[in-house]
């Protein structure tokens, strides 16, 4: 979780999948975390629990997979960012939830040595950070390259 003032954001995933058929090392993401109505970002009064504003992940909003939002969320003034299972980073608004950037991370990316990372989910600790002006997102495809993107607004 995050919180921004008085506002706290929580990421919530959930799946419908059959949880008493075990999974293995080779199971896809997309077989784990599936629709499930509940998955988004949400922002709750810090005092009372209220909702103040909830997003789902685009795929939800088109009712295909809403894969939700794993990862934790980074707040800093005026904008909370979240990285979804989808592979999307997005900033939203702090006081209206309304997405004020977005990035598909989902993809190949050049990396040192002329090798390619792939991205993918974002999920985990630690995988969205915010240090000296830059945003930090890992992003992995369940590989051993997965990448770590640097951001910056200059």
């Amino acid at each position: 979780m995050a919180v921004e003032g008085n506002t706290v954001f929580v990421p919530v995933i959930g799946t419908d999948r059959d949880t008493s058929v075990p999974m293995g090392a080779d199971t896809r993401l997309d077989r784990i975390y599936k629709y499930s109505a509940a998955n988004g970002l949400y922002a709750l009064d810090a005092s009372t629990g209220a909702i103040k504003w909830s997003r789902t992940a685009d795929s939800c909003e088109q009712a295909v997979q809403c894969k939700g939002f794993l990862a934790a969320p980074v707040a800093i003034k005026g904008a909370v960012f979240a990285g979804s299972i989808d592979g999307y980073i997005r900033a939203f608004d702090t006081r209206t939830g309304k997405i004020l950037w977005s990035f598909d991370t989902a993809r190949d990316f050049p990396a040192i040595g002329a090798q390619t990372g792939t991205g993918g989910a974002i999920w985990g600790a630690g995988a969205v950070s915010v240090a000296d002006g830059m945003l930090f997102v890992h992003s992995t495809a369940a590989r051993p390259n997965s990448v770590l993107l640097a951001f910056s607004i200059h």
